[in-house]
């Protein structure tokens, strides 16, 4: 409690110039614990949307339920229609740079948590790992102008350049694999359960 206070009362004596770097670490530490949460929490431990174990789950229980056909379940996975809706959110600060250097962190833990890697490249990870801190501190967060809607066309290319445009197809040739290991059949090449929207 007297910690607190002590924290609270220097906070209250500091200047706005000399709040703003506080304000800004607190951001950044808030930034790499959010990006080492999900990588525990998700890429870690698989529960993510490239898991393929989820969909046999899922297709195990479905097969499981006894008023359901297997026929009636193809056919609800043939009619299955995703929605994908593109917008532009001006309400969106984070700056491009920084997420980048954020997916780069969480891509850095990923190689650290391979038993196999040697001492060089445990050192080599780590070094990268503190020049993206580095990195992300001098970077700033926010946008000081307006963003045009040339940048929010930016930003949405993006978006589809740096995770749909993989992350798609692999979910569905996943999906359809799921789907001839569960079933026996496979997917038609005209199947789009996907579609985008604005």
């Amino acid at each position: 409690m007297l910690i607190a206070r002590n924290c609270s009362t220097t906070l209250q004596n500091l200047s706005n110039d000399e709040l703003l770097p506080v304000a800004r670490a607190f951001s950044q530490f808030l930034n790499l614990t959010n990006v080492a949460e999900q990588y525990q929490t998700i890429s870690r431990s698989g529960d993510g949307a490239n898991h393929p174990e989820l969909l046999k789950t899922t297709f195990d229980r479905l097969e499981q339920q006894p008023d359901l056909s297997e026929s009636a379940i193809l056919a609800a996975i043939e009619s299955l229609l995703l929605e994908l809706v593109l917008t532009a959110h001006p309400t969106e600060t984070t700056r491009c740079t920084l997420i980048h250097k954020l997916v780069e962190v969480n891509s850095c833990l990923k190689q650290l948590d391979h038993s196999d890697i040697s001492d060089y490249e445990h050192n080599q990870i780590m070094r990268r790992l503190r020049q993206l801190v580095a990195q992300a501190w001098h970077t700033d967060e926010i946008h000081k102008y307006r963003p045009t809607p040339i940048d929010e066309a930016k930003w949405g290319f993006a978006v589809v350049e740096n995770s749909l445009w993989e992350g798609l197809p692999a979910f569905l040739r996943e999906l359809n694999e799921q789907v001839e290991d569960a079933f026996g059949v496979k997917l038609l090449v005209d199947f789009v359960p996907v579609k985008f929207t604005s």
